[in-house]
């Protein structure tokens, strides 16, 4: 079994966009597929509600003052300023995460091609690497793609059992610095356990919303477009790596990390994908895209 890179698709880091060289085609990326099996968030509506309560608590109102006109405008200014500042928090939260996990993601590549990780990293990177010494060859960053469905994405890690088998491995390296890992939509605020039973949307409304759920299926989708490049190819093992970080400073001082890592695995959902996958291709030809 041989398996090489495609030279057939141009990669624009800055935009996540995937072009086909032969043509100009834009292929959509599996994280924007499996964004639409979620009701887009609300952050603008999001942001003034979570807003306004807190303003509203802190001058003991219950509702704007409208016949204060005076207050009126201090607490709607006070709201709309307190609404800017949460979007620009989430957004810090969301640079954060997505920074770590690249460096995550780069330390490990680079980690293979014979450089040396950071300090603080070297540890949790080479027992990563230990795990995988017995495969018979490896790729990081590899690249997979239907021209049937124009979908394209980007696996951390494939690897391939042996020389004389079609058996391949699946890696996902995964960080989740702020939420960790979900399996159900179970929240606590205040003390109190809720859960808010959200699912996702038509075609796969069986199935309940959280990060394991989408890391599943983003690795699935990545076997789907593995086995429409290699039909011969076998899907063994489907693996989340969940690279764990912990402050041991426990607030005092600058922080302290420490780095550990889990593997979790997952099953091939592929008729779930495919479903997804040929929804996709009808939604795009009702619309006249390729």
């Amino acid at each position: 079994m041989k398996l090489q890179r495609t030279d057939q698709i141009d990669f624009n880091e800055e935009l996540h966009c995937y072009t086909m060289k032969d043509g100009g085609r834009i292929l959509t990326p599996v994280s924007s597929v499996l964004d639409t099996l979620e009701v887009p968030f609300d952050r603008e509506g999001k942001s003034a509600g979570m807003a306004k309560r807190e303003i509203l608590a802190k001058y003991d109102l219950t509702e704007m003052p409208v016949n204060d006109k005076d207050l009126f405008f201090t607490v709607e200014g006070e709201i709309n300023i307190r609404a800017q500042a949460l979007r620009d928090e989430w957004d810090g939260i969301g640079k954060e995460s997505m920074d770590f996990g690249n460096w995550i993601d780069q330390s490990i590549c680079d980690s293979l091609a014979g450089i040396v990780p950071s300090t603080e990293l070297i540890n949790v990177v080479n027992q990563i690497n230990s795990e995988h010494s017995h495969y018979f060859q490896e790729f990081t960053q590899f690249m997979v793609f239907s021209d049937y469905y124009g979908i394209c994405g980007t696996m951390d890690r494939l690897s391939l059992r042996g020389s004389r088998t079609n058996v391949v491995d699946i890696t996902d390296y995964k960080t989740g610095l702020n939420k960790g890992m979900t399996y159900d939509n179970l929240k606590e605020k205040d003390g109190e356990r809720k859960y808010y039973n959200k699912f996702y949307l038509e075609p796969l409304s069986h199935i309940e919303a959280c990060s394991y759920a989408r890391y599943t299926l983003q690795l699935s989708a990545y076997a789907f477009l593995l086995q429409s490049m290699y039909p011969e190819i076998k899907i063994g093992r489907l693996k989340i790596c969940f690279v764990h970080r912990v402050d041991l400073s426990m607030g005092i001082g600058e922080p302290k990390y420490f780095y550990s890592y889990e593997n979790i695995p997952v099953i091939y959902l592929q008729n779930d994908i495919q479903a997804l996958f040929e929804r996709i291709k009808v939604s795009k030809e009702m619309m006249g895209v390729q």
